[in-house]
């Protein structure tokens, strides 16, 4: 027997949708976290929150 393998288009095509898909909702579940690890990051050099203007961000 040989061992020649054809490529499928229609199962690579699929799998490139099936892996945009995914790779889309991952980025729309982990954005909101990613902002608020943000916001901790660079607050310590918003010069309103050093000065007591606004309060820092606590929520989560």
């Amino acid at each position: 027997m040989s061992a020649t393998t054809t490529a499928d288009p229609i199962g690579f095509l699929k799998d490139f949708a099936i892996g945009g898909v995914s790779g889309a909702i991952a980025k729309t579940c982990t954005a909101p976290i990613e902002r608020v690890k943000l916001i901790i990051q660079t607050q310590d050099s918003n010069p309103r929150i050093i000065s007591g203007e606004v309060p820092r961000y606590t929520g989560i």
